[in-house]
């Protein structure tokens, strides 16, 4: 039985659904209700962590970027040392200030002919064909340290130290995004600017086009997953895919495979270790010696698991004790892998080096990358898990991964691509600046860093890659279709294209099975908008609600962790361990009253939103990574809150934030939502089921559309492949892409619908005003009388005075240029 108060909170749901989509729209999906966030930010009670002023990813991903992961690359490699023991000096160039990387970000502008330099508007770099780029400037410091003795004799005398400071070095020009907080536009009325009011920015203007990022499907990092092994002696094979938070990185893939002969033994395939053409096969016992696993108590503590099956820690443990090289010592098994697995020529002792390089740098790097005690055992522990997982899932306990479900999936928006291009190139800046500084101190000339600064190098490559869509420096692992044309066919198209997402695997290929729709994509992905032909089911568009995480520092957590029990990994043995984006940080003794009060906090604002809270296996994971693809959900526990809200708030700009404030709506991952969540379609099921039975309602059947599919009136009525020819022609049909269409000489060609009207049938989507006011079409009104048989089907009859008087009447822009002398 439902109770009153209950019944009363279903039917305020059930009555403000559509209102509540159209306040997520009206609130963070338009640049042009800027003015009225303020009061939103205040509902949300203005907490640093609290819902983004915008719901674009694409904004929110550029503007983490350069306010967040920018600095940490150029802090990442700020220090250069060059020294000459001939002219007995050594100079040290340092990017950045006082600890932080001093970095300033300009406004766009351009250099005249003339010397001028000036603000440049978006309608004027389309105009002109310009790039619309930000300066980006980073402060700089110089040390130059005489030495005293011989030349040819080391550097250990100082005599004299000059240090000197360059502030606001141009660095390079990163194309800005327009309407972002770094764009002339977030200050000035658009339509003063020569814009459209309804434009709503997160794409680029490269030479006078306009360019969008889309964003690219990876599988998921600092997670183990466990497949069927390949080959005949790997029956199961766990792999990690490992990268650093900070440090941008390429992956570093960590295996672990258990083969199936009886006893089976347990092995490590590790990065850059190999015996010829094929990887080295390192035993697990090894592994566990070099991270510091000595004795009994350690494995119990770190590998194995007192809550685990008695014959998964069996298995585990015998596979350890019983192999020869637990016996040997630390030194002797990074001997034995340098000689074994270690390429390069040298001595014994450079390849034991080498070997202790790569398991502090290339083995599980997102554990941490310090060679001290805390961070051996963060790694042992993380290693235990995967070995458990493995051997459950080789003993049948525990179903394999599955590769396409959305869980193990990530997306890379506009801050992770630019951050690992932007890493790529500095690198081989910093190494032309090494050795240009090089060359002028071994002459004995004087060193200016400014003139060593190649500002046009980085700025060039950067415009390179965002003119051809390529996304890497290595020919061999080129990302093409990264950065495409936007799409101004009309205003639905841009919208769509925005939130568009691919899977970078070849499209030639026969595989059906990641084309297929995953049963996890429900509410993340629409159903029905892909293209025909190769990049079908490839090629996908976000829902109306998703939220692509920007991500947030993990450090941020920490201290609500240790408040609430959580004790540190190194000294607290038993308990459940406590992993943050796959990193171990400590352990608890009561992981479901943890896990409770960890989705209190985010549900009361005092944790960031972003954040999924998991428990699986004994284990509590917490992410707060960039990447993961998110919903929000009514959450039936605070639902009694929502009538007095809906009653209290009919500003619909200001509604999302109340509830988000009052914890009646939350974002849940699909990890979170498949292992704590049940979820109801509607408020019929809840009525159904009854009290207490389901734990979140969707907000509205309509959100697991996107925007183009959920504009179709009657689509449920429609068979499947109409509504995705419906999501491709919807797109291509001609209205008015923009208001300022008569000022847009830069576009190749546009074409404006003057008869525009409303539809006579449309859906709540369609009817709002933040997406729909440049979404009208023709309507064509036919009366047709089937007599004596005759029908019309796939065919339209036109009446010849309609034509004469402008029915359908569309006139065709194409600019002309000429040049006059």
């Amino acid at each position: 039985m439902m109770s009153s108060a209950n019944e009363e909170a279903l039917a305020a749901i059930d009555a403000n659904s559509e209102r509540v989509v159209r306040a997520h729209f009206s609130t963070y999906g338009h640049v042009r209700y800027a003015g009225v966030l303020a009061r939103a930010c205040a509902c949300a009670r203005a907490r640093s962590h609290s819902h983004p002023a915008r719901y674009s990813f694409q904004i929110e991903g550029y503007e983490h970027f350069l306010g967040s992961l920018l600095p940490q690359i150029l802090l990442e490699n700020s220090t250069i040392c060059i020294s000459s023991t001939a002219r007995r000096v050594q100079h040290r160039v340092v990017f950045g200030r006082n600890g932080s990387a001093g970095v300033t970000i300009r406004k766009p502008v351009i250099a005249e002919t003339d010397g001028e330099v000036r603000s440049v508007m978006p309608s004027e770099a389309r105009l002109r064909g310009l790039s619309y780029a930000c300066p980006v400037l980073c402060d700089m410091k110089h040390e130059i340290t005489t030495y005293d003795g011989e030349p040819g004799t080391p550097l250990t005398t100082p005599v004299d130290k000059r240090v000197m400071e360059r502030l606001e070095v141009p660095l390079f020009s990163l194309p800005c995004m327009v309407k972002s907080k770094f764009c002339h536009l977030s200050e000035k009325d658009p339509i003063q600017a020569g814009e459209c009011a309804y434009d709503s920015g997160g794409y680029f203007i490269i030479s006078g086009n306009e360019k969008c990022l889309v964003s690219q499907s990876k599988l998921r990092t600092n997670k183990p997953f466990v497949w069927p092994g390949r080959g005949a002696k790997r029956a199961w094979e766990a792999e990690v895919r490992s990268v650093h938070e900070t440090k941008w990185r390429s992956t570093s893939t960590l295996r672990v495979f258990i083969t199936p002969s009886r006893p089976p033994e347990i092995f490590v395939l590790l990065p850059f270790v190999m015996r010829g053409a094929t990887p080295l096969e390192v035993p697990l016992a090894a592994v566990v010696r070099v991270l510091g696993v000595v004795d009994a108590d350690t494995l119990r503590d770190l590998i194995l698991d007192d809550g685990e099956r008695d014959d998964v820690n069996e298995l585990i443990e015998s596979a350890i004790v019983d192999n020869p090289m637990w016996a040997l010592s630390k030194d002797e098994v990074l001997t034995w892998i340098g000689d074994e697995g270690i390429k390069e020529r040298g001595t014994s002792e450079k390849k034991k080096r080498r070997a202790l390089s790569i398991f502090l740098n290339e083995t599980l790097p997102h554990c941490g990358m310090a060679d001290d005690e805390a961070t051996w055992r963060k790694k042992a522990a993380f290693l235990g898990l995967c070995v458990r997982r493995l051997v459950a899932v080789s003993l049948g306990y525990e179903q394999p991964d599955d590769r396409d479900h959305n869980a193990n999936k990530r997306l890379d928006g506009p801050g992770p691509l630019l951050a690992v291009l932007f890493r790529q190139l500095f690198r081989n800046h910093l190494k032309l600046f090494h050795r240009d500084m090089e060359r002028y101190v071994e002459a004995g000339k004087s060193v200016d860093i400014v003139d060593h600064i190649n500002s046009k190098m980085i700025t060039s490559k950067l415009r390179y890659h965002f003119a051809t869509g390529g996304w890497s420096l290595k020919s061999k692992t080129v990302s093409t279709g990264v950065v495409q044309m936007l799409s101004r066919m009309s205003s639905q198209a841009a919208l769509s294209h925005l939130r568009r997402m691919s899977t970078p695997i070849n499209r030639d290929g026969k595989s059906s099975t990641p084309r297929q729709l995953h049963a996890s994509e429900w509410g993340i992905f629409c159903p029905s908008e892909s293209p025909e032909g190769g990049a079908c089911g490839l090629v996908k568009n976000l829902a109306l609600l998703t939220h692509l995480t920007i991500g947030v520092a993990p450090g941020t957590l920490e201290p609500a962790l240790r408040a609430l029990g959580v004790g540190d990994t190194t000294c607290q043995p038993g308990g459940s361990p406590v992993f943050v984006n796959g990193n171990a940080v400590g352990r608890t003794d009561d992981a479901t009253t943890l896990v409770a009060r960890l989705r209190e906090l985010r549900r009361s604002g005092d944790l960031t939103w972003e954040l999924s809270v998991v428990l699986q296996r004994r284990c509590v994971f917490l992410y707060c990574d960039a990447g993961r693809c998110t919903r929000p959900l009514f959450v039936l526990s605070a639902a009694d809150r929502l009538p007095a809200i809906f009653a209290s708030t009919p500003v619909e700009t200001e509604l999302w934030g109340a509830m988000m404030a009052a914890g009646c709506v939350e974002y849940l991952d699909k990890w979170e939502e498949e292992t704590s969540a049940v979820v109801a379609t509607d408020v019929d099921d809840v009525r159904r089921e009854g009290a207490g039975f389901y734990t979140h309602c969707e907000i509205n059947k309509l959100a697991i559309m996107s925007l183009t599919v959920a504009s179709i009136p009657f689509s449920d009525r429609n068979q499947a492949p109409r509504n995705m020819y419906q999501a491709a022609m919807g797109k291509q049909a001609l209205s008015v892409p923009l208001l300022t269409y008569q000022q847009r000489m830069s576009d190749t060609h546009m074409f404006v619908n003057t008869t525009t009207a409303r539809p006579l049938v449309d859906t709540f989507v369609g009817r709002m005003e933040s997406i729909s006011e440049l979404t009208r079409g023709c309507e064509f009104v036919v009366a047709i009388m089937c007599y004596t048989g005759f029908n019309q089907e796939d065919s339209t009859i036109w009446n010849r005075a309609a034509i004469d008087r402008g029915l359908g009447l569309c006139p065709y822009y194409h600019p002309f240029r000429a040049e006059l002398t």
